[in-house]
């Protein structure tokens, strides 16, 4: 048979079914109208109880589904670069301008009198330049409220990145050769030694990164960046939201007793929170810190480029 008289064949079949079934319709309308009221309510009783059973049957499919692995899931090395493609496309203000920064932070101590651990938070506001003096305002969240504490930022022009303070000049040439910076952040995290070089690379970058300085040149950012994805340890987060609800791009790190995370926004990325963790105890914190204590957090509440700064 041709194709077309297949499909015409299909086609007949079909209406015959069709009309096969309109006039049993129309006979039991007639002439069962009893016995459509009993199938009508067996009907209900199937439905009552298909209507859980595929419910049941879908949510079973759904939870089969979630535990297979994606295999969209970044690794650390294509998460980095991702970050670091943002960060070479970011706008980085004119020297003369200043970066402000409005940002909280929370440092564990040890008490001076019992020797508990005791959470200090500060909220800092900065505005950073390159080639003029910023300002800091650091003031401690306490209640009562207290004044902020005021002064001068005179570094200006300088960059601190591990031990090593850089110029202006330094920067730039680094900036044409980044990796040259990378080796140098190589050569004190060796140093330590003890083992503990991979936690100083991860310390001496993300503090980098934290803009504590002024804001270090797009290729330097996205080196950086990306080199976090080559320490030893580094996983990347599930999770596709900061913990202050932003999207962004999360990283873990664990040390010996500690557990890192930083957050890198995705849109801008710049590293929006971080924070330090206990994640084993050894003692040396002394009895009364517990798994999952904080020892350091930070969190980037506001950032933007302008103009001008308040003087002290």
């Amino acid at each position: 048979m041709s194709e077309h008289g297949d499909m015409n064949f299909q086609v007949t079949a079909l209406n015959d079914l069709r009309a096969q079934f309109v006039q049993a319709l129309e006979a039991d309308v007639v002439t069962a109208a009893p016995a459509r009221v009993a199938r009508r309510t067996r009907f209900e009783w199937r439905r009552a109880f298909a209507v859980p059973a595929i419910a049941l049957a879908i949510a079973v499919v759904a939870i089969a589904i979630s535990t297979i692995p994606w295999s969209g899931t970044p690794t650390v090395a294509e998460a980095t670069a991702d970050v670091a493609k943002t960060a070479l496309a970011a706008n980085y203000p004119p020297d003369d301008w200043f970066t402000y920064s409005r940002s909280r932070q929370t440092q564990q101590h040890l008490s001076v009198r019992d020797h508990k651990p005791l959470l200090e938070r500060t909220e800092r506001r900065a505005w950073l330049s390159v080639a003029r003096r910023g300002t800091i305002e650091i003031r401690p969240l306490r209640t009562p409220a207290e004044a902020p504490t005021v002064f001068a930022y005179p570094a200006y022009g300088r960059y601190r990145i591990g031990d090593r303070t850089y110029t202006r000049r330094e920067i730039d040439a680094l900036a044409a050769n980044p990796q040259a910076l990378v080796r140098q952040i190589d050569v004190e995290a060796a140093s330590v030694g003890r083992g503990e070089g991979d936690s100083t690379k991860w310390m001496i970058i993300t503090e980098a990164l934290r803009d504590l300085s002024p804001p270090l040149p797009a290729t330097l950012r996205a080196t950086l960046i990306a080199e976090l994805g080559t320490i030893r340890g580094v996983t990347v987060l599930d999770a596709d939201r900061d913990p202050l609800g932003r999207r962004a791009v999360g990283l873990a790190f664990l040390d010996e007793d500690t557990r890192s995370t930083v957050w890198f926004d995705r849109s801008t990325s710049a590293l929006s929170y971080s924070n330090v963790v206990v994640a084993e105890l050894d003692g040396h914190r002394g009895p009364d810190v517990q798994i999952g204590d904080t020892i350091e957090q930070f969190e980037l509440l506001e950032s933007k480029a302008t103009p001008t700064a308040p003087q002290p």
